[in-house]
């Protein structure tokens, strides 16, 4: 309650309307509107299964992009009906983190910007089958290209990670690193960057048990022999966790090299920490307050201290300055109840409406976040959140935009992809008396793509634009690259498989 409030039941549900549909919703405006982009590839490269994009990166004149693979076998199809019971029983066997999820193999393709040619796929012409011969290989975490080889971080939640290379994309790949390094607890070989000679390699680790392992770190200089520098034999925590118990950083999703420093950055909640040598490490972005942060010499506690920023899902230096890109852990289901008379209906609508400001203000308050850094001033600013401008609110002023999820920059432009997935429909229906159905519908979304030229945001693709490939199952730019003075676009697309868009710039 309130002291002395004068709000009315009304008058909240009021404000969560003006909060939902008027403050938070905004078009997406851009001067880009007559450039006609292209689709350059076959759905999911022809196989539906080959859900987003996962890896991106220029060698030896090629575009290389590698896939997520996941079929269906084992679990719910998305969009078919179940009768009741079998619906729980098929959602029972998912388990933890996606135990219940099978693939074909994770692929991947070169683009010499007129034709693609099958590296690692499940295609005839391919030098190698899909997941390099193995089905337990269902997506690629990282292309990067390190002393003139191309590597590939491949996520197996069931022997490891692995990490494979190639000297070119008419040759064989060899595998160089296996069984999670040291423990199948790292079940992904997630993000590179190479740094003072060396590749270094983050992780994914979370235990079977549902504990947190924690991520790790490798680095190698050849390639072939890992030495791990965070978790692992290393004597540093897994996860950056403290002896006190600090920390839930079970994904290593960013890093960058800028300004003498190796940064990488966390999943949930969102640490940064940062190297000079590689071996020790210092928190940039760490720990629950401010008190305990500026104890252990950090800038900001966790997700800057913010409300819930989330995860660092991206780094890019940008004119001589280190951004950061927020992810929120933020998915809405609408539960619908259909042949139980109109006050139900209205009933679970309402509930749905009462979420929905909530839901917006919280955003509001914290949502997608967008730092850089200043090396020579030596301070952090907040670019894109909080009560800026229309399109420097949390997610560009939208919602929807969970993640940034992708990001490229050349001397004039700093380009980010969004994901903009809609509310998931999970429709309950009664046929009869005792006769229930379930049916869960694909992700639909809209994702977008910003562009930044240090004073100014413009969104150059999104929601109402009247774009050709707005498939309203492309729910986000899982990745961007420039290439051959073209901006290159792929979209995470759980209907008909990945998709690939090109743009003059």
């Amino acid at each position: 309650m309130i002291p002395n409030s004068k709000y009315t039941i009304k008058s909240i549900l009021l404000i969560m309307l003006l909060l939902g549909t008027t403050v938070f919703t905004y078009p997406c405006k851009s001067e880009m509107t007559d450039i006609s982009w292209s689709q350059i590839n076959k759905d999911g490269f022809g196989i539906s299964e080959n859900v987003g994009p996962r890896g991106i990166e220029k060698f030896n004149g090629s575009l290389i992009i590698a896939t997520a693979n996941y079929n269906n076998n084992s679990t719910i199809s998305l969009g078919e009906t179940y009768e009741y019971n079998e619906f729980f029983e098929k959602y029972k066997s998912l388990g933890r983190f996606e135990e219940g999820l099978l693939s074909n193999g994770c692929e991947i393709w070169a683009y010499n910007g007129s034709n693609w040619k099958p590296l690692v796929a499940n295609n005839e012409s391919s030098i190698m089958p899909e997941g390099f011969g193995n089905t337990n290989n269902e997506e690629i975490g990282f292309l990067k290209v390190f002393k003139g080889r191309l590597y590939a971080g491949v996520r197996n939640r069931f022997e490891g990670c692995q990490i494979w290379r190639t000297k070119s994309i008419n040759t064989t790949w060899e595998k160089v690193a296996d069984g999670g390094f040291e423990t199948i607890n790292n079940t992904g070989a997630w993000t590179a960057e190479e740094f003072n000679g060396y590749l270094y390699v983050g992780t994914i680790n979370w235990k079977w048990d549902g504990e947190n392992g924690g991520c790790e770190v490798y680095r190698s200089s050849d390639g072939e022999n890992w030495t791990a520098v965070v978790g692992g034999s290393s004597g540093i925590p897994s996860g950056f966790m403290m002896p006190e118990g600090y920390g839930m950083n079970f994904y290593l999703w960013s890093m960058a090299n800028y300004s003498g420093y190796l940064y990488v950055g966390t999943s949930f909640p969102g640490d940064i920490w940062r190297t000079s040598d590689g071996v020790n490490w210092e928190p940039v972005v760490a720990y629950d307050t401010y008190f305990e942060a500026k104890l252990h010499g950090a800038k900001y506690p966790r997700h800057f201290g913010r409300y819930y920023v989330g995860g660092i899902r991206r780094m890019q230096v940008y004119k001589d300055e280190l951004y950061i890109f927020s992810a929120q852990n933020y998915g809405k289901m609408r539960v619908l109840i259909e042949g139980c008379g109109n006050l139900i209906s209205k009933l679970t609508s309402l509930i749905h409406f009462v979420r929905s400001g909530y839901d917006s203000l919280k955003y509001y308050l914290a949502g997608t976040q967008i730092w850089k850094y200043n090396s020579t001033t030596d301070k952090w600013t907040r670019v894109v959140g909080g009560f800026g401008r229309q399109s420097n609110k949390a997610g560009f002023g939208d919602l929807q935009n969970i993640y940034l999820w992708s990001v490229t920059a050349d001397e004039n432009y700093l380009y980010v992809g969004t994901s903009h997935p809609d509310s998931v429909d999970l429709t309950i229906a009664r046929n009869g008396f005792k006769n229930w159905s379930i049916c869960m519908e694909k992700t639909r979304g809209h994702g977008q793509i910003w562009r930044y030229d240090s004073k100014n945001w413009e969104c150059i693709v999104g929601e109402g634009k009247g774009l050709e490939f707005e498939d309203e199952y492309n729910v986000g730019f899982r990745e961007l690259i420039l290439y051959k003075n073209s901006l290159i676009g792929s979209t995470m697309n759980v209907n008909t498989g990945c998709e690939v868009w090109e743009i003059q710039v």
